[in-house]
């Protein structure tokens, strides 16, 4: 809650920022950014670059996972007190984590602004960050894999209701509960369940 509070204090500071658009925002006017070498204004060149940063990010994660970094991470999630008392400061972790977190975050907001070639203060609003935190619900929480799960299923939910109605949201509602009742590990714990039944 102090994050989505945050973002929204950042949301009204960039709409002060006249010079940057204010609430109109900025267009890219010069087109796409060139990264590392690979030219963003071809589509198909855009989407490889993405792809591969997920990839990466995904392998990046994974080993940090594994590596007794993360283990002190999730030590520090699940037993505050069993990890101080052999030593290690969980805020350090934490600390780390979330400036990872952040990094690949405004990663993504790049690969966003260039997509559109636009950026606007909505971008900060909390209705943004609570979109990432529905499919995170959906797709399962504690994993790597159940992100990119939910935001495809929300991607397509929400392609598929709106051709029935413009008030999509109202079922995507009763979805979401229904996952968070019946689906303990959301629609990628459903996947892995019905895979590895034992």
């Amino acid at each position: 809650m102090i994050t989505l509070a945050f973002g929204q204090m950042l949301f009204y500071f960039a709409i002060s920022l006249e010079a940057y658009g204010g609430d109109d925002g900025m267009s890219l006017w010069w087109g796409r950014n060139v990264l590392a070498g690979a030219d963003l204004s071809n589509r198909t060149g855009f989407y490889y670059v993405c792809l591969v940063l997920l990839l990466a990010a995904l392998a990046m994660f994974s080993a940090l996972v594994q590596s007794p970094f993360g283990r002190a991470l999730r030590a520090a999630r699940d037993n505050e007190a069993r990890i101080r008392a052999i030593g290690i400061d969980p805020a350090r972790p934490r600390l780390i984590a979330f400036a990872l977190s952040g990094a690949v975050c405004g990663l993504a907001g790049a690969l966003l602004t260039n997509q559109a070639e636009f950026v606007s203060p909505d971008i900060l609003r909390w209705t943004r960050s609570g979109e990432l935190l529905i499919m995170v619900i959906l797709g399962g929480m504690g994993t790597l894999v159940g992100g990119i799960v939910g935001a495809l299923a929300l991607l397509m939910m929400e392609e598929v209701l709106i051709g029935f109605t413009e008030y999509w949201q109202v079922y995507l509602g009763p979805i979401l509960i229904a996952v968070v009742l019946f689906a303990r590990g959301g629609l990628w714990g459903i996947i892995v369940a019905k895979r590895d039944p034992e």
